[in-house]
């Protein structure tokens, strides 16, 4: 979420950066978000270790 917020952010056109406000809220009604913990962080480390070994970005899901 903070990957994709911060993509949103970094757009210079503010009406392109509030366009995917409404898709954002929208899949969070429906997608639980899961607390930041160590453990979470732990494997979110490990997704993206595996993706910059494979070069395999189809796998990075956090």
């Amino acid at each position: 979420m903070a990957e994709f917020l911060a993509g949103i952010e970094q757009d210079p056109d503010p009406r392109r950066r509030a366009s995917p406000r409404p898709y954002l809220d929208g899949l969070l009604a429906i997608v639980p978000v899961v607390d930041y913990t160590v453990k979470v962080a732990e494997h979110h480390a490990a997704l993206l270790a595996h993706v910059r070994r494979t070069g395999a970005h189809g796998a990075q899901t956090a």
